[in-house]
């Protein structure tokens, strides 16, 4: 059985399993039969296989491959000495950075308590309400401040307005001329794309400056 080739392997098992299939159904247990035949069916169809490509490639491809699969057995042996020991080199320098690493992070939080402990003697809670009350007053005051500017002065506010509408409107005009300008003659495409937006903010200026002048 030494000199057999490897299809013959599979082909025996499956006949086998053919006998083995004969004597369960004798038997009358014909679920057992059914997978006997199934699996006798698996390996006839791989023995075929088998025996189709060995009378398919030459007879000395096994004696071609010797060579390789002695440098395949070195390599694998060399993979798994080098292997094992970069394993090793790497356990011991991770095990080092995290000795390493644990000393720096019991000193950051060490340095870390000790500011927030500082930084409580420095600014105690009851302080630091205080001071929240007092930007909260001081809030408060400068919106009295405007409210009473509002009330006292409403006119200046509005005219402030309606300068401020006016000169964006000139501003605005200016650059819509040359936008204008510019799309006729480099590149309408570009232009195009906040013209119309122009206009009607030209347009809400200009109706805000006007209807601030008359009701005011």
């Amino acid at each position: 059985m030494d000199d057999w080739p490897p299809s013959n392997y599979p082909i025996l098992i499956a006949l086998m399993l053919l006998v083995a299939t004969a004597a369960t159904l004798a038997n009358g247990d014909e679920k057992l039969a059914e997978s006997l035949a199934i699996y006798a069916y698996y390996f006839l169809v791989i023995g075929v296989a088998i025996r189709f490509f060995e009378l398919s490639i030459p007879e000395d491809t096994l004696q071609r491959l010797n060579p390789a699969k002695k440098r395949i057995s070195l390599f694998s042996s060399s993979l798994k000495h080098h292997g094992l020991i970069f394993i090793r080199n790497t356990a011991i320098m991770l095990k080092n950075l995290y000795g390493r690493l644990k000393l720096y992070l019991r000193r950051a939080i060490f340095e870390m308590k000790v500011r927030i402990s500082d930084f409580k003697r420095q600014h105690p809670p009851e302080l630091i309400v205080v001071r929240i009350r007092e930007m909260i007053s001081a809030i408060r005051r400068q919106i009295l401040k405007l409210q009473r500017l509002h009330i006292v002065n409403p006119g200046k506010n509005i005219a402030l307005i309606s300068e401020i509408s006016m000169n964006i409107a000139i501003f605005l005009s200016v650059f819509f001329i040359f936008s204008l300008i510019y799309g006729i003659t480099i590149d309408w495409w570009f232009v195009k794309g906040y013209f119309y937006n122009l206009i009607l903010t030209i347009l809400g200026c200009l109706t805000l400056y006007i209807v601030l002048r008359v009701r005011f």
